[in-house]
């Protein structure tokens, strides 16, 4: 019996001027508080693009940048992935060389060996070099750290028209959600409630703290009840945001900055 064929590794370098090293330094250290481990899109054009899932896939986070931030000498023909490991570290790392000046990135790519990423290079290794720094290695994640997320899941969970309850929270509800969550390390359950036709959502802190909000911009097209864990409201950015519920998940998105937020349910704490 034949055997089936190995698919062929293939390898490139790539390499690109860093356009925008703070812009790329802030994208990293917001990601920072999540994981230590980043797994960046770079499209063809230059711009990034990121999603980070928890080890259960039970949180999900999603954010692209409009800006270039790389520009190609030869553009990929496909996107370059980059599990990024260490943080903190990379965060200092950038800020070191973001007075440098022509700042190039080397990326050695292959064949992705991630699960269904099958449109995106891997990459291996990144060299940095500067007018002052002739070689700095940037530290990459092995590819079986990484939890990929593939567009079509994102896309899906943008579609704010397959949820019964969609919020449009300002920043100052927001304060006051993440101002009750930080009220009592003990929280751990946070309880959503709303009635069909109403403009009243009414958010439940194990039963201590209660918090009713009200929005003529509120569509609620079902009765809903939903249980979730504390880190959903700690891990809000304050800014203008949607609120998507449904029997699964609750999703934050905030359009202005294309940033997605996705968690997962919960059994009720209460019964």
């Amino acid at each position: 019996m034949a055997k089936a064929l190995k698919k062929e590794s293939v390898k490139k370098t790539y390499t690109a001027t860093l356009e925008d090293c703070e812009l790329l330094s802030k994208f990293v250290t917001d990601f920072s508080g999540n994981d230590d481990i980043l797994f960046i899109e770079i499209e063809p054009d230059g711009k990034i693009l990121a999603k980070f899932t928890d080890s259960n896939k039970s949180i999900l986070r999603y954010n692209q940048l409009d800006d270039i931030i790389f520009e190609f000498k030869e553009q990929p023909d496909m996107r370059i992935g980059v599990g990024l490991f260490n943080l903190k570290r990379i965060s200092s790392l950038l800020a070191l060389i973001s007075k440098e000046k022509n700042i190039t990135f080397e990326f050695q790519v292959s064949t992705s060996k991630i699960e269904k990423c099958n449109d995106t290079y891997e990459t291996d290794v990144i060299i940095i070099r500067t007018e002052n720094f002739k070689y700095l290695k940037l530290p990459t994640a092995n590819s079986t750290l990484i939890n990929y997320v593939n567009d079509t899941v994102i896309s899906d969970l943008m579609n704010s028209e397959d949820y019964p309850v969609v919020l449009k929270f300002d920043e100052d509800i927001i304060k006051k959600l993440k101002g009750i969550s930080g009220l009592d390390e003990t929280l751990q359950y946070v309880k959503i409630t709303a009635e069909k036709g109403s403009t009243e959502a009414e958010f439940n802190f194990q039963n201590d703290y209660n918090l009713v909000f009200k929005s003529k911009d509120n569509v609620i097209s079902e009765d809903y009840t939903g249980t979730l864990t504390i880190d959903f409201v700690k891990k809000m950015r304050i800014t203008e945001s949607l609120i998507s519920l449904d029997p699964d998940k609750v999703v934050i998105s905030a359009e202005s900055d294309k940033v997605i937020m996705a968690f997962s349910l919960v059994e009720d704490a209460n019964d």
